[in-house]
């Protein structure tokens, strides 16, 4: 199926390929950018799509999750289309403005505030009862002003899907996810979910996953490039590698007592038993949240200390002066007064001895 033949949009090139579809540069009939995912038909859920499609519409667009413009899950071929969020330069291809690309920025300055930004994200979808299911970096988008937009939710390794392709999302895929898909459907997805943020969030904070980092490393896409080609995936073999390595732990200490509790919620979103995880993102993003609100009090506790204890110094200066300049009047006074007394006895002398 051409792009030409999708009514209301104009013609485009093909700028983008993945296990699910093909991307295609397009414009709408404003003339705004846009780009038409074509999925490959057996690698998705028709159904479980357009099911999850309407939780999203119910009500305001959720932040944090990239706009659907438009969509067709019943004709001959199911697309979907979403703005373009790229860098755009003459003449070149335009460049995704994901996570994926910009990766090897992390860890960085504004790690943290990514982390904190795709819990707030996850939890809306969460919000809405739909769960990702698909989470990498490459499905992690960045609006104009910086916060996260998610893509690409309900597809790859998820039920209904009759061929498997391999993408790095099954590298941040708890091991019940990886054996049994179909738990999606029974509401499974959202620990899922819980669990690809913790591997997510970690790799962002560390450089590695959390578990089998050296395997993981080698098998996904490098910062920059969206695939890694000739990759083959055992699922099963996955989970067992995962399963071998029960416990997490961080390369260094915590700078701080707000980093510790940040990382202490990602710790929980990491247990392999799915039973010791929070039921869903909205609990974890409540979580930071509160760290968040505890650690402005504290500041703002310890400014209004510093002010107290400012004013408290101040004060005490205030009054060490005036006790020295009090004991200055005081001791000059006196001598002023000795002075006085030492000249009276001299002029009584001087008047006796000039009667005499």
């Amino acid at each position: 199926m051409e792009v030409s033949l999708l009514q209301g949009f104009k013609p485009g090139k093909l700028i983008g390929s993945g296990g699910c579809g093909r991307d295609f540069l397009t414009e709408d009939a404003s003339g705004a950018a846009c780009v038409i995912k074509i999925f490959d038909e057996d690698t998705i859920s028709r159904r479980l799509l357009a099911k999850m499609m309407d939780r999203l519409k119910s009500g305001d667009w959720p932040g944090g999750v990239m706009p659907v413009l438009a969509s067709d899950f019943e004709g001959r071929r199911p697309y979907w289309v979403t703005p373009l969020v790229a860098g755009v330069e003459e003449g070149a291809d335009p460049l995704p403005r994901n996570l994926q690309t910009w990766l090897g920025e992390h860890p960085g300055t504004y790690s943290w505030k990514l982390v904190r930004s795709l819990a707030r994200a996850l939890a809306q979808m969460h919000e809405r009862r739909v769960a990702h299911g698909n989470l990498k970096p490459g499905n992690v988008f960045f609006a104009d002003d910086g916060e996260v937009l998610l893509s690409d939710w309900v597809m790859g390794n998820i039920p209904g899907a009759k061929e498997f392709v391999f993408t790095d999302a099954v590298l941040y895929q708890p091991p019940e996810q990886l054996r049994n898909p179909a738990g999606y459907l029974e509401e499974e997805g959202y620990r899922w979910d819980v669990f690809a943020f913790g591997v997510l969030a970690y790799r962002i904070l560390t450089g590695c996953f959390p578990r089998c980092h050296e395997t993981f490393d080698f098998v996904a896409p490098p910062a920059g490039e969206t695939r890694r080609e000739g990759i083959q995936a055992d699922l099963g073999k996955i989970a067992r590698n995962l399963e071998s390595r029960p416990e997490v732990s961080w390369p260094d200490e915590s700078q701080n007592p707000l980093e510790a509790g940040f990382r202490e919620w990602i710790d929980r979103c990491l247990p392999l038993d799915p039973a010791k995880r929070p039921f869903t993102m909205m609990e974890v993003a409540a979580g930071f949240a509160e760290l968040e609100r505890k650690g402005t009090l504290d500041a703002e506790r310890e400014t209004l200390m510093d002010q107290r204890r400012r004013a408290e110094r101040r004060a005490w200066r205030t009054l060490f002066f005036a006790g020295v300049s009090t004991a200055a009047a005081i001791l000059i006074g006196g001598l002023w007064q000795l002075a006085n007394t030492q000249l009276i006895k001299e002029r009584g002398e001087r008047v006796a001895a000039s009667q005499a």
